[in-house]
Formats: structure tokens, sequence, C-alpha cells
């Protein structure tokens, strides 16, 4: 009985916990972001560093998500040095978006939360906006 409960509960946190795994979302595979899907939530987030500040991350996922055909639905840019971006897609799928600092310099953190557990369509959201950034490769 004690074995049963064990295995059942490291079951339980295998799939409570999830998995990450890192993914190159740009052709040239240079731009790397982490990839993890929520298995009670079916959302899925990639986040990455990216090249520039916050002001033209911003400006460059409004432009991506327009380009996409995903409906903005708010945003708020009420922190210094962070914005974050909401969306709708066909089927009801939720975007949300977010700036953060990074640790490194010249770069913030871009962080992608789906929630149609899409890894490709998260990979597309996050692929459109780092080449709308100056010096990206298109």
């Amino acid at each position: 009985m004690r074995t049963l409960f064990r295995s059942s509960f490291a079951l339980l946190a295998i799939a409570v916990a999830g998995c990450s795994t890192e993914v190159a979302v740009s052709p040239q595979g240079s731009t790397v972001a982490n990839y993890k899907h929520n298995p009670i939530t079916g959302n899925t987030t990639m986040t990455g560093d990216v090249n520039g500040d916050t002001a033209t991350v911003f400006h460059a996922i409004n432009a991506s998500l327009d380009s996409l055909g995903y409906f903005r639905v708010g945003q708020d840019t009420s922190k210094k040095d962070e914005s974050y971006v909401y969306a709708r897609g066909v089927k009801d799928v939720y975007v949300s978006i977010s700036v953060t600092p990074s640790q490194n310099p010249g770069q913030v953190t871009l962080s992608v939360t789906l929630s149609s557990g899409s890894l490709p369509d998260t990979q597309a959201i996050f692929s459109a906006v780092i080449s709308r950034l100056p010096g990206a490769s298109r």
C-alpha cells in the first residue's frame, strides 16, 4: 500500500511540474528560448532574453501581433522598464506577453504565454517579435 501511494505521488508530482526545454526560435538558431508547458492549465510559455530596450520590444510586440492576426485587448506600461500586452486569437486563444529587465546588459526578457498549449504558435509569436527588432536578419 505504501509503495502504491509513493508511486502515485511521484507520478502526480511529475504531471504537475510539467516540463521545460530550450527551443530555437530563429531560423539561424541564434536565439534560444526556454519553453514550458503547464499540464494543469494547458498554457505554454516561451521565455528568453532578446536584444533591445523595453520600448523597442514593446513596439515590436504590437506590430507582430497585428501582422499575425491577433486582436490586442489590453496593455500595461505603468511600471518602469516593464510592459505587458494582452491579446486574443482565433478560437478565443488568450495571449499574454511581458517584457521585463534582464540581468544581461542591453537585453530584456521576453515572455510569451498562450492558452492553446501550442508550441508552434508560441514559437511563431516569439520569432515574429525578434524579427522586428533592429539588427534582426529578415
